[in-house]
């Protein structure tokens, strides 16, 4: 017996560029000491949010993940490069 029952729930397309965007991004963060891996990770997050965000136009579904993983895709290098500047100048000046 086969039955299917409809509860009357529409079930919503998610947005899995915006989810692999932002899962991309995250990852770029806490990968950040392996600096190949680190920068297509963060290429791949910025293109994959970027068509999260367009995709999240037409399925009226999923666009605060597509807009937070553009924003730490974007945000992410230029925070560990400052780290980076500020553990170097904090060397050279124990020396």
């Amino acid at each position: 017996m086969n039955r299917q029952y409809d509860h009357g729930f529409e079930r919503k397309e998610t947005n899995s560029f915006g989810i692999a965007g932002f899962t991309l991004a995250l990852l770029a963060i806490f990968l950040f000491w392996i600096p190949f891996l680190d920068f297509i990770l963060w290429i791949l997050g910025v293109i994959f949010s970027i068509i999260g965000i367009v995709k999240a136009d037409k399925l009226e579904n999923g666009m605060g993940l597509s807009i937070a993983g553009l924003v730490i895709s974007i945000l992410a290098p230029i925070l560990v490069l400052l780290g980076g500047v500020t553990f170097v100048m904090m060397l050279l000046s124990v020396a």
